[in-house]
C-alpha cells in the first residue's frame, strides 16, 4: 500500500510538470499575441531611428572604437621578429600597447567605473600579456652571435694600445648589439607592465567582493522594502511595454515571421511532442527482465536511458521556447521571461534527473545512494525542490538584470528563496547523514569507506550553511548570505553528478574486464576518479564566486612554472621530460627482452652472465634515458650543481650504507661472484639466489622463506657458494660399527654402497675411510663426489637405508651409547641395604586386628 501511494504521488508530480509548462508556454504564448496586437495598433509615425537601425540589420551593439586597431595591433605584434625596433618603441604596436596601460591606469584610479567594465579592461590587458608572452623577438641567435663577436675583441691595455680600426669595430658592434636588444627590452618593459596592471585590477576586485560581503542592507524581515517587492514582481509580470514602432519596422517583423514560419512550426511541434511523449517514448525501451539486473551491461543501458528519458521533455520545452523567440514579436520583457524559464527548466529537470539516479525506487536497484526506500523518496524530493529553487533564483537575477532594484527589494524577494533552501538542504544532508551513521551500525565489523567519511564531512558543511545562510539575510547581509547559500545547491549537484561518473567508470571497466567487481581491485578507476576531482576544483571555485580572470591567472603563472635554484621548472617542460624518459623507458625495457629472450639464449653465457648482462643494459638505459630527457626539456644542469653538491654531503653521511649497498650490487652483476640459482651459505642463512638487485639479494632458504641480504654483506663477508661453476660437490657421509666387528668387511660394505649408487661418480672414485676410534664405536666415512650437489640430502638418505639393510644381512651392530657403573667401595652400601630390607614391627592395633 505503501508503494501504490508513492507511485500515485509520482504520477501526481508528473502532472503538475505539464501543467506547470503548459501554463508557462500558453502565457508566453497569449504574451507575444497582446505585443503583436499592440504594434498593429502602434502609430506609423514610430521611432525613425529604430526603424533604420533594423532596417539597415547593425546590430545595437556598435563596437569600441579602437577595437579594429586593438585587433590589428595584437596581430602585428603576434610576430615580433619581423618587427624592427622603430616599429616596436615609435608608432607601431608599442605606442598602441601604451595607450591601453594608459586606459587601464585611469580606469584603476577612477572609483566610478564598475565592475564589468574592470573585468573587460583586465581582459584586455591579459591579452597583450599573452602576445608578450608568446610573440618575443625571434632574433636570439643574432644576439648571442653579436656578444660573441665582441667577446673576441681584446680589450685594449696600457701596454697594447688598440688600433683605430678595433676601436671602430668594437664601437659598431655595440652599437649593433643595443639595437638588437632594443625590441627584447621593450617586450620585457611591456610585460612587467601588463603583469602590475593585472595584479593592480585583481587587488581591486579583491576589496570590491570584500567591502559587498561586509555591506549590510535593510533587514527584509522588515516591511520598508515589501512594497517596492510586490510592485516590482507585478511591473514584471504584467506591465506592457510601451514601444513604438514604424511601419518599416512591422514589415521588417512579418517578414521574418514568414521566412521562419517553417522553423516556428517544426520546433514547435516537436518540441510538444517531446514534452508529452519524449519521455514514455524512450522509457519503453528500459529493460524489462530483472535476471540480469545486476550486471554492468544492464546498469549502463538503464543509466543512458534514464537520462535521454529525463532529458527530452527539457528538450521539447526549450525548443517551444524557441518558436516563441523566432516569430520575432518577443519583446524585451516577454524575452527576459523566456530566459528565465529556460533556466528554471533547466535546473529542474537536471535535478530530476539526478535525484533518481542517486536515490531511485523501491524496485530500482541501480542507485547510487544505499538508502532504505522511505529515505529515497524523501531524499529525491528535497533534492528535486533544490533543483528548483535554484531555477527561481536564477529567473529572479534575470528580473534584477532587466529591473535593476534596490538592494533592500532584492533582499526581500530573495529571502524567501534563502529560507526556503536552507531548510531543504538541511533535511536533504541529515537524511544522508542518518543513512550513513545507520549503516555503520547495521555492520559494526565493517569500517566506513572514506567515500562515506567525506560525504559525511561535506553533509555537515551542508547543514552549517543552512542555519548560518538566513540568519545572515535576516540580520541584513544579503550579499554574503547569496554568496554563501545559493551556490551550495549546484556545488551538491555536481557531487552528485562526479558520484555517477564514478559509477559510469566503474561499471563501464567491469564489463570491459568482463567479470563483476573487477574495479574494487583496479588502480585505473581510482587514477581516473582522482584525475576528475582534480579537473572539477575549477568548476567548484567558479561556483563559489572565483573570477575566471582569476583561475586563467593561476593558470598563467602555473603555465610559467616556479623558478627552483635557478631552474625553471613548469607544466611544458615536465610533460617533455616525461614523454621522452617514457620514450627511453620503453625502448630500454624492449632492448632487455630481446636480449633476454632471443639473443643471449644463443650465446655461450651462463643465466647468471646472462641476467647480469640483461640488468646492466636496463641501468645504463634507464640513465641515458633521463640525461636526452632532460637535455630535451631545455633543463640547465649546471644550475643544480649547489643542489648536487649539497645532495653528495647528505649522501656521504645519510645514505652511506645505501651507496655501499648500491656499489656492491654492481660489484656483483660484473664479478659475479654469485648467480641466480646458486647455493650458497652466508652469515648462516642457506639458500638458493632468486634476485640480485643493486640493493639487495633475495635468498629463498629451503623452508621456503625468502630472506633479503644486504649486498654489501655479499662483498666484504664470507659467501660459501656451493653450486658455483658447476653443480658437482662431495659428500662426506659418517658411519658407525660396534667394536667387535670385522673393520675390513665394514670398509668392503661401505665402498659396494657408495659405488652401487647411481648419482655417485665414478672418477674419481668414493672412498670408505676408518677415520677413528670413538667413545662407543669404530668410525668410518664414505666420501664420494656427487654428480649434482643439490641431491645432497637424498643421496645421503638413501645411503643410509642400504647401508643399515647390508648391516644387518651381514650381522653387524650399529652401535648406540652405553655406560658401565663401577663402585669403588660396595661393602660400604650393604649395611644400609639390609637396614632397609628388615620389616618394622608391628603396632598393638595391628596385631589386634
Amino acid at each position: 500500500m505503501q508503494r501504490a501511494g508513492s507511485e500515485r504521488h509520482i504520477q501526481s508530480l508528473n502532472w503538475l510538470r505539464w501543467g506547470a509548462a503548459l501554463l508557462c508556454a500558453a502565457f508566453i504564448l497569449l504574451w507575444a499575441g497582446a505585443g503583436f496586437a499592440q504594434d498593429a495598433e502602434a502609430p506609423a509615425e514610430g521611432n525613425e531611428a529604430e526603424a533604420a537601425s533594423e532596417a539597415s540589420g547593425e546590430s545595437k551593439s556598435i563596437p569600441l572604437e579602437g577595437e579594429a586597431k586593438q585587433v590589428r595591433s595584437l596581430l602585428a605584434m603576434a610576430d615580433l621578429d619581423l618587427l624592427d625596433a622603430e616599429d616596436i618603441v615609435g608608432t607601431g604596436v608599442y605606442r598602441d600597447w601604451q595607450i591601453t596601460a594608459r586606459q587601464a591606469e585611469e580606469t584603476i584610479g577612477n572609483p566610478e567605473s564598475t565592475d564589468q567594465e574592470i573585468e573587460e579592461l583586465r581582459s584586455e590587458v591579459a591579452q597583450w600579456r599573452e602576445v608578450f608572452l608568446t610573440g618575443r623577438p625571434g632574433n636570439e641567435e643574432r644576439l648571442r652571435t653579436l656578444e660573441a663577436q665582441l667577446a673576441a675583441i681584446a680589450k685594449p691595455t696600457p701596454e697594447t694600445p688598440e688600433v683605430d680600426v678595433v676601436t671602430e669595430k668594437r664601437k659598431a658592434l655595440e652599437e649593433e648589439i643595443a639595437r638588437v636588444r632594443l625590441p627584447h627590452q621593450a617586450v620585457d618593459e611591456a610585460l612587467a607592465q601588463a603583469t602590475g596592471l593585472i595584479r593592480e585590477i585583481d587587488a581591486l576586485m579583491r576589496e570590491r567582493q570584500v567591502d559587498a560581503l561586509s555591506e549590510i542592507a535593510p533587514s527584509p524581515l522588515l516591511p520598508t522594502y515589501w512594497g517596492s517587492a510586490l510592485e516590482l514582481l507585478y511591473n514584471f509580470a504584467f506591465e506592457r511595454e510601451d514601444v513604438v514602432s514604424s511601419d518599416l519596422v512591422e514589415r521588417r517583423r512579418y517578414d521574418h515571421f514568414k521566412e521562419n514560419f517553417h522553423l516556428i512550426i517544426l520546433y514547435g511541434v516537436l518540441g510538444l511532442a517531446l514534452l508529452f511523449r519524449g519521455s514514455k517514448l524512450v522509457r519503453s525501451y528500459m529493460p524489462k527482465s530483472d535476471a540480469d539486473v545486476a550486471s554492468s551491461r544492464h546498469w549502463l543501458i538503464v543509466f543512458v536511458l534514464s537520462f535521454l528519458a529525463s532529458m527530452a521533455p527539457l528538450a521539447g520545452l526549450l525548443l517551444v521556447f524557441e518558436a516563441i523567440s523566432e516569430t520575432g514579436y518577443v519583446r524585451l520583457r516577454a524575452a527576459a521571461l523566456v530566459e528565465g524559464l529556460q533556466y528554471l527548466a533547466i535546473s529542474f529537470y537536471v535535478a530530476h534527473w539526478l535525484a533518481h539516479m542517486l536515490f531511485p525506487s523501491a524496485d530500482d536497484r541501480i542507485g547510487v545512494a544505499d538508502l532504505v526506500s522511505d529515505r529515497r523518496f524523501e531524499a529525491r524530493l528535497y533534492f528535486e525542490l533544490l533543483g528548483l529553487i535554484y531555477g527561481l533564483f536564477l529567473f529572479a537575477r534575470v528580473i534584477f538584470r532587466f529591473e535593476i532594484p534596490e538592494i533592500g527589494t532584492r533582499a526581500v524577494i530573495l529571502f524567501p528563496l534563502i529560507v526556503a533552501t536552507g531548510l531543504l538542504a538541511y533535511r536533504f544532508a541529515h537524511v544522508v547523514v542518518k543513512a550513513i551513521s545507520l549503516n555503520r551500525l547495521e555492520d559494526q565489523e565493517q569500517q566506513t569507506a572514506f567515500r562515506d567519511k567525506i560525504l559525511k564531512f561535506i553533509c555537515r558543511i551542508v547543514m552549517a550553511i543552512s542555519i548560518v545562510g538566513p540568519v545572515l539575510a535576516a540580520a541584513g547581509y544579503y550579499t554574503a548570505s547569496v554568496a554563501l547559500v545559493f551556490p551550495m545547491i549546484p556545488s551538491i549537484g555536481l557531487i552528485a553528478v562526479l558520484t555517477l561518473l564514478f559509477r559510469v567508470v566503474n561499471e563501464v571497466y567491469d564489463a570491459v574486464s568482463k567479470q563483476s567487481g573487477a574495479h574494487n581491485d583496479a588502480l585505473l578507476p581510482v587514477m581516473f576518479a582522482f584525475l576528475v576531482c582534480l579537473a572539477s576544483l575549477p568548476i567548484f571555485a567558479l561556483i563559489w564566486g572565483v573570477r575566471a580572470a582569476q583561475l586563467s591567472e593561476l593558470w598563467t603563472t602555473i603555465r610559467e612554472g616556479v623558478t627552483i635554484g635557478g631552474l625553471q621548472i613548469s607544466p611544458e617542460i615536465f610533460f617533455y621530460f616525461a614523454l621522452i624518459f617514457a620514450i627511453g623507458f620503453m625502448i630500454t625495457r624492449l632492448v632487455q627482452g630481446a636480449l633476454r629472450t632471443t639473443i643471449l639464449p644463443k650465446t655461450r653465457l651462463d643465466i647468471g652472465g646472462q641476467n647480469a648482462l640483461v640488468a646492466g643494459v636496463g641501468y645504463v638505459g634507464i640513465f641515458l634515458a633521463g640525461l636526452v630527457a632532460v637535455m630535451s626539456a631545455g633543463i640547465d644542469l649546471t644550475s643544480l650543481a649547489f643542489v648536487a653538491g649539497a645532495l653528495s654531503l647528505g649522501i656521504g653521511f645519510g645514505l652511506q650504507n645505501i651507496v655501499s649497498n648500491f656499489v656492491s650490487g654492481i660489484i656483483l652483476l660484473v664479478e659475479r661472484p654469485i648467480s641466480e640459482g646458486d647455493w650458497i651459505d652466508v652469515g648462516g642463512q642457506m639458500g638458493y639466489v632468486r634476485d640480485i638487485s643493486v640493493r639487495s639479494t633475495r635468498i629463498e632458504t629451503f623452508d621456503r622463506t625468502d630472506v633479503i641480504i644486504p649486498n654489501g654483506d655479499l662483498v666484504s663477508g664470507v659467501v660459501t657458494n656451493w653450486t658455483r661453476g658447476n653443480s658437482v660437490g662431495r659428500l662426506v657421509l659418517p658411519v658407525g660399527a660396534a667394536y667387535g666387528s670385522d673393520a675390513e668387511r665394514v670398509q668392503e660394505i661401505l665402498l659396494e654402497v657408495a659405488k652401487g649408487h647411481p648419482m655417485v661418480l665414478a672418477a674419481p672414485e668414493p672412498s670408505a675411510l676408518l677415520v677413528r676410534f670413538g667413545a662407543d664405536s669404530i668410525d668410518f666415512e664414505i666420501r664420494a663426489i656427487l654428480r649434482d650437489v643439490n641431491w645432497k640430502l637424498s643421496v645421503a638418505s638413501e645411503l643410509n637405508h642400504e647401508i643399515l639393510k647390508r648391516f644387518a644381512a651381514e650381522g653387524i651392530e650399529i652401535p648406540f651409547a652405553q655406560r658401565d657403573i663401577w663402585l669403588r667401595n660396595p661393602e660400604a652400601l650393604r649395611p644400609t641395604l639390609e637396614s632397609t630390607a628388615q620389616p618394622s614391627p608391628k603396632t598393638p592395633s595391628e596385631d589386634s586386628a
